[in-house]
């Protein structure tokens, strides 16, 4: 009762159409709608961000930060980012800083930040011998992942890590793990991690109203999250190795999927709003 009537009202407030209005001048949404020309075969529909290769990450700075990932285990990445002969482990102190709310990711630079990640795997146990994922394949996924976000000022590969980042802290003070599966745990922070892959950073008003590829592939319904998802998809379907969790079984890689689409479709703040407007009725039913 409680999703459906959530679905309901999603679905009376997402049919509704999107406003043109000139507060939206300054993300360049056209003022007349394209979406017209846009759903023509044959017609061009514009890309989700008019420039969108220079939003790419450069080759250069990719293949240096994707080098200094690989080559971790000697890592001891410096200030100037460049890796020192001393063994890279991760210190005891940054680990339990990365299971507090307040760990400061703007003094490590990328590479550090995907070990990290790697190691929030490790730290909750979902890694071998507890669960059948590799570290190393681990660390693949999450080179081809680091691939996919672009470089746009909020919804890059650091939003990334700080919504993951928080996710895993939340699960140690809330002692979340003795109330979650492991296969849970594992979906939250894969979502996490992923929910954001292939941002162009303009958003869904945008890509409604300029009539872009992804509103006319996902049909005006939050066409950015079914981007995320599908792209989460794309990179964990890329090839054998890429997918760190292959070796979990039919059941429960449909409930990893499952999962992983449910919680990157229900971040668009549409969908919040009405999932946190339910929950504070609910409470006030219940509670107040």
């Amino acid at each position: 009762m409680f999703i459906e009537a959530s679905d309901r009202e999603l679905m009376s407030v997402s049919v509704s159409p999107v406003q043109y209005a000139n507060y939206l001048n300054w993300l360049n949404a056209p003022m007349s709608s394209n979406r017209g020309n846009a759903a023509v075969t044959g017609l061009w529909a514009p890309p989700p961000n008019p420039n969108m290769a220079e939003i790419r990450p450069g080759d250069v700075e990719l293949r240096r930060i994707l080098a200094l990932h690989e080559r971790a285990e000697f890592s001891g990445i410096n200030e100037s980012g460049f890796c020192s002969e001393a063994s890279f482990e991760v210190s005891e102190q940054t680990r339990m800083e990365l299971r507090t709310a307040e760990f400061n990711n703007w003094s490590h630079n990328d590479a550090q930040l995907m070990r990290y990640l790697r190691d929030m795997y490790v730290e909750l146990n979902l890694t071998e011998p507890h669960m059948p994922v590799k570290t190393a394949e681990l660390d693949r996924w999450l080179a081809a992942v680091y691939r996919r976000y672009n470089q746009v000022p909020f919804h890059n590969f650091k939003h990334a890590f700080m919504v993951a980042q928080m996710s895993y802290a939340i699960i140690w003070t809330a002692d979340l793990n003795k109330h979650m599966t492991k296969l849970d745990q594992i979906v939250l922070i894969t979502a996490a991690i992923s929910h954001d892959l292939d941002h162009p950073g303009f958003n869904n008003a945008y890509q409604i109203n300029a009539g872009t590829q992804l509103a006319i592939r996902y049909n005006d319904r939050s066409p950015l999250e079914n981007h995320h998802a599908s792209t989460t998809f794309e990179v964990l379907y890329g090839g054998g190795e890429l997918n760190p969790f292959r070796h979990l079984g039919p059941a429960r890689l449909t409930q990893l999927r499952e999962g992983i689409i449910r919680f990157v479709t229900t971040a668009g703040l549409l969908r919040h709003q009405i999932k946190l407007r339910i929950v504070s009725k609910y409470i006030q039913i219940h509670h107040g």
